[in-house]
């Protein structure tokens, strides 16, 4: 779902629907399930349309974030970056120290 690392081998470029999450809302929706977040943890990935595709065909909200996008994140920080920038680095130095 990615090309940006491409030239990095073995890395596979799949497709949106390599990873049909049909089957998953479906049995989120079984067990009384109402909402469902897709969290993004890569730049290179947009969730949009797998969500309104899934939409169409059940009754749970769903919606997608990427996490580094929240509200109230980037002002911590005097340049966020992107790969290995300072939101990154000190989100990973925190999970794992």
């Amino acid at each position: 779902m990615a090309s940006s690392a491409l030239a990095a081998r073995p890395t596979d470029n799949t497709g949106l629907y390599a990873f049909d999450p049909t089957d998953v809302v479906e049995s989120l929706e079984a067990h009384g399930v109402s909402k469902l977040l897709v969290l993004n943890g890569h730049g290179g990935n947009d969730f949009r349309q797998m969500i309104r595709e899934l939409q169409m065909r059940t009754p749970l909200f769903l919606c997608t974030l990427n996490w580094w996008t929240v509200p109230g994140l980037t002002h911590l920080f005097e340049d966020p970056g992107d790969h290995a920038g300072e939101l990154e680095t000190s989100l990973m130095m925190h999970l794992h120290p």
